[in-house]
């Protein structure tokens, strides 16, 4: 009798032992759950970092490219207002002139 005794203790045991060991498993299986629910979670954000870095540069180009427009229609018009100055300072010549030719007849 007293082996059956024995062998039901362990019996009883080792099924406590299958208990825990089956709970433990429910807790890993819960504890990948939701690492792999915060893995999406990251992954989703990780994509909405990349979009909005890909738009950032998408803007930054564009911003580089209308810079380069205003500085070359900045140097068109200093081009322009040379061509201006250079024309002015012709006219001051040729008003000098003609006053000095002016001023002969008038003498």
């Amino acid at each position: 009798m007293k082996e059956v005794e024995e062998g039901r203790q362990t019996t009883l045991e080792a099924g406590q032992a299958f208990a825990k060991i089956a709970s433990s498993a429910q807790q890993v299986a819960e504890q990948i759950q939701e690492v792999s629910a915060a893995t999406e979670e990251m992954s989703a954000s990780s994509e909405q970092v990349t979009a909005s870095i890909m738009e950032i540069s998408h803007t930054a180009r564009e911003s580089a490219d209308s810079t380069r427009k205003v500085a070359a229609a900045t140097q068109e018009q200093l081009a322009s207002m040379e061509q201006i100055t250079t024309a002015v300072e012709s006219l001051n010549d040729m008003a000098r002139t003609l006053d000095e030719v002016v001023r002969k007849f008038r003498l």
